[in-house]
């Protein structure tokens, strides 16, 4: 599970670097092909460190575990075309916003209108990960000892008992238990 993990981590760190190549220049509309996305994923899969353990059998497997988990869209015209990380469509989605004013009702007049946003930059940076040490019975202690505030007290106590045993990480001393999908949801 651990190994599976790392893949999809990986994989989808090198799918976010290629797209970067083209937001940090403005450009928000690329994707990525699918010949693109299997030749990185191939490259993951035949690296003899990443692919020990691993549970996925090929390239697609990988594909559609990321679009599962919602990492990855599928925005071809034709299904498994084209490909944009929940990263680059966050950018495009943000940067294509629009001012809607009364003067811009009808059906294409939200074409017209302003964008929100003028400029922007962009950097890509990898995922960190804070370390998930505390076990809930001393991180309600340190909670009650730093506020005198019953309601928060309250409010944070019901958060921190909502993950019950999930607390800590999943994998013991993992960093990719955020990555996880959640099953109580």
């Amino acid at each position: 599970m651990e190994a599976d993990e790392a893949l999809l981590l990986t994989a989808l760190d090198e799918i976010e670097q290629r797209e970067a190549r083209l937001l940090t220049w403005g450009l928000v509309d690329g994707h990525v092909s699918a010949g693109e996305m299997h030749g990185i994923i191939d490259v993951l899969l035949d690296n003899p460190v990443l692919s020990a353990g691993v549970s996925f059998p090929d390239a697609g497997h990988v594909i559609a575990e990321l679009i599962r988990r919602a990492l990855l869209f599928d925005i071809g015209e034709e299904p498994g075309t084209q490909y944009r990380s929940r990263m680059a469509e966050g950018v495009r989605l943000l940067f294509r916003l629009r001012q809607l004013f009364p003067q811009h009702r009808g059906p294409t007049g939200w074409q017209a209108a302003p964008t929100l946003v003028a400029d922007f930059r962009f950097i890509w940076r990898r995922r960190r990960y804070p370390r998930r040490e505390i076990d809930a019975a001393a991180a309600l202690a340190t909670i009650a000892a730093a506020t005198p505030d019953k309601a928060a007290r309250a409010a944070l106590s019901a958060l921190v008992e909502s993950f019950g045993p999930h607390f800590l990480p999943r994998i013991a001393g993992s960093r990719f238990w955020l990555f996880t999908p959640a099953t109580n949801c």
